[in-house]
């Protein structure tokens, strides 16, 4: 507070001014995070019923897999220019479109899957290296968002490489049938 002559105070507001944007930049920023995890493309089988979702914790990995049983939703890197892994040989791709779909090769697309989360449970597992508590081991939870259409086989494979790549965590999403 600040007096002045005669008794009255202004109050410094500031701090308080201060304070209230930069909650609002984190909620924003927390918003923005948790949309790039969801693939809106993706329609999730209804479920019959559901359990109510758990507190999952930071450290999450969503896989999305298409009607095709494509893995989309990917971060865009040089080896998934479009952000998506599916196994076509031969795709040409620029200035982020698609000139040249290529050939649907089916062992590529497994290969090209176990390569991208082996990937992401080296990086996980140097990140768990570094922390004090239980260093070296990965918390990393993986949720499944497969598309309602997606073939099983597709689905099972994408959690076998799961498996394979060293996650021991997984979930299945889905939606609730309201019916």
């Amino acid at each position: 507070m600040v007096s002045q002559p005669g008794g009255f105070s202004e109050e410094n507001l500031v701090p308080l001014l201060d304070l209230v944007l930069q909650m609002l930049m984190f909620f924003m920023a927390c918003t923005n995070l948790a949309k790039e995890n969801f693939n809106e493309g993706i329609k999730l089988p209804l479920a019959q019923s559901a359990k109510p979702v758990d507190d999952l914790g930071s450290d999450i990995l969503y896989v999305n897999v298409d009607e095709k049983g494509n893995l989309v939703g990917i971060p865009v890197e040089p080896k998934f220019p479009d952000g998506k892994i599916d196994g076509m040989e031969g795709k040409v791709i620029q200035d982020g479109r698609v000139v040249n779909p290529g050939t649907f090769n089916y062992l590529l697309r497994l290969r090209q899957i176990e390569s991208y989360l082996r990937g992401i449970y080296k990086d996980k597992k140097s990140l768990a290296e570094k922390r004090k508590d239980d260093p070296g081991v990965v918390r990393t939870l993986v949720i499944l968002r497969a598309h309602q259409d997606a073939n099983y086989k597709d689905v099972f494979n994408v959690l076998r490489l799961c498996r394979g790549a060293e996650f021991h965590k997984m979930e299945l999403r889905a939606t609730i049938d309201s019916r």
